[in-house]
C-alpha cells in the first residue's frame, strides 16, 4: 500500500468508520483496522 494511502487512513480513522474509509480507499475494512492499530501502537510507543 502506498505511504500516502496509509497516511490518509491514519488521519481519518478517528473521523470515520473503518468500513467507510475502506470503501473510499478501495481496500478491506480489516486492513484499515490493522493500520489504525499499528498507528495507535506507534503513538503510544
Amino acid at each position: 500500500m502506498m505511504s500516502r494511502c496509509v497516511q490518509y487512513i491514519e488521519e481519518q480513522y478517528l473521523r470515520d468508520t473503518f468500513t467507510s474509509i475502506a470503501e473510499h480507499v478501495g481496500c478491506d475494512d480489516k486492513t484499515v483496522h490493522t493500520l489504525a492499530g499499528d498507528y495507535i501502537k506507534r503513538l503510544n510507543g
